[in-house]
């Protein structure tokens, strides 16, 4: 009987046991549904979110809704006093299991009504503007490692302006740049604006963009090293501004545009740019009817000091039609050239890569149909050492109808008849030299001159044989030349 009384006793008590362990988490879980609670979880929480990154994270008020959805009200961001982000309100899917642990794991974030200003956070640069809508995906954050993954991120309707800032002059500022790494799986914008500008309004570009995305970020803010592995842009218009040292603005409006980028990957050092695309729209939004460009650019920032190991490299490959070529130039063409630019679309090839103390041209083609064919290489070395500079290029030119160029130049009773021009140019410090032939039909004119400006000396040997002078003097009673001189 006493055997049977203490297994009834043992069952109830783990009976009960087990109920009461049932329960202690479903009242934990309630718990964290009372407004004092939420307060002391999140402020837990800020508190080490700001001691880890040196920010003072503050939040107004929290409400935890059902499966721990949770919102903020009013989430402020500062460092050193100023205002880093500010936003009305974000919603958050977040697991607080990993707190205790100093992770962050969130499954989505989503932002309203924002004002951002990066401040002193970014050495290389500052970003400020409003965020009309934020939403981010499947964000892991380790506080340990300073690590941030976001699977993706969505950005609308927003306004931002990127300033770069002057590295030539001394930063007395006492800052340090946050060691922290984001990785960015996809993100996206749409309709949003972007003012760019460079130290003094040297140059400034401002885009409304219709929708971009890039894929695979990478972003070291300790290193200001920003990478991605695929980029796509397309903007309604696209506004170019430069002031030169005189402080006289020019600029370039292109239309409707399209880019395309393989690689791109910018740090303290340089900037890569490899396998970009450019399309651009006529007057109509007709892709197919507008302009194209591809290629790639890698310049290192010290390339054009002198004495530095930097290097610049461009391949491009463009075609660009006579509407564009009027809309994007208008403030660098004169109305008179205007009028007589030709309708077919240029052709332009360019290969070349060095620096300021040696510049090699691979190639330079231009061409544009029944009108010119130019094709130029050759290299520059130590353009910027007075008496020093040595150079080599060739030139080999073919011309068709040029009329537009005649016109231009008002050459009234001239005629311009197609010619091939072959050339060579060289430079040894103050010794300047070229070697140039000129065909028209069956004539032939010959050039060689040298010049040493040190010594003040010249010569130069020109021959013609065979030239028809009437094709450019169709008005004139001249025959075909033959000289030496």
């Amino acid at each position: 009987m006493r055997i049977k009384n203490l297994t009834i006793r043992i069952a109830k008590w783990t009976a009960t046991s087990v109920v009461v362990l049932l329960i202690i988490p479903l009242i934990l879980m309630g718990l964290l549904y009372l407004p004092p609670i939420q307060n002391r979880v999140v402020q837990k929480a800020t508190r080490i979110a700001s001691e880890k990154t040196g920010m003072d994270i503050s939040i107004d008020r929290v409400r935890l809704t059902f499966l721990l959805d949770l919102e903020l009200d009013e989430l402020t961001i500062l460092q050193s006093g100023d205002t880093l982000l500010y936003t009305e309100a974000v919603i958050v899917d977040l697991d607080f299991s990993r707190i205790l642990s100093k992770q962050l794991g969130v499954e989505e974030v989503s932002i309203r009504k924002g004002v951002v200003d990066t401040g002193e956070l970014l050495t290389q640069l500052r970003i400020n503007g409003r965020l009309g809508l934020l939403s981010v995906g499947r964000e892991d954050t380790d506080l340990n490692t300073s690590l941030a993954q976001l699977s993706t991120a969505r950005l609308e309707d927003c306004s931002v302006e990127i300033c770069m800032r002057d590295t030539t002059i001394a930063d007395t500022t006492e800052s340090t740049p946050l060691p922290w790494t984001i990785k960015i799986g996809q993100a996206d914008i749409l309709n949003s604006s972007v003012d760019f500008r460079m130290p003094d309004d040297s140059l400034r570009v401002q885009t409304s963009i219709k929708r971009a995305f890039l894929l695979g970020g990478n972003i070291l803010l300790g290193d200001a090293a920003y990478m991605m592995d695929s980029i796509g842009v397309e903007v309604d218009s696209l506004l170019l501004c430069m002031k030169d040292s005189a402080g006289s603005t020019s600029s370039i409006a292109l239309p409707r545009t399209e880019l395309a980028v393989g690689g791109f990957c910018m740090d303290s050092i340089g900037v890569d740019l490899r396998g970009f695309a450019l399309r651009m729209a006529n007057s109509e939004g007709n892709y197919e009817q507008g302009s194209n460009m591809d290629g790639s650019v890698h310049l290192d920032f010290d390339a054009f000091s002198p004495g530095s190991q930097g290097r610049f490299a461009l391949q491009l490959k463009t075609l660009l039609t006579k509407e564009n070529i009027l809309s994007v130039a208008q403030d660098f063409l004169s109305s008179d050239l205007k009028a007589v630019f030709p309708e077919q679309p240029l052709l332009a090839v360019l290969h070349t890569e060095g620096n300021i103390d040696s510049l090699h041209i691979d190639s330079i083609r231009l061409r544009m149909p029944t009108v010119a064919n130019v094709a130029a290489k050759g290299y520059v070395a130590d353009a910027l050492v007075e008496g020093g500079m040595r150079a080599n290029v060739g030139l080999e030119a073919k011309t068709g109808n040029l009329n537009c160029l005649r016109r231009y130049l008002q050459l009234s009773g001239v005629a311009l008849p197609p010619m091939t021009l072959k050339a060579q140019a060289t430079v040894e410090g103050e010794r300047y030299a070229t070697d140039a032939m000129l065909r028209s039909g069956k004539g032939l004119v010959n050039l060689k001159a040298k010049m040493d400006v040190g010594n003040m000396a010249y010569e130069a040997l020109c021959s013609a044989k065979g030239l028809n002078l009437r094709s450019f003097l169709p008005e004139s009673s001249f025959g075909s030349l033959s000289m030496r001189a």
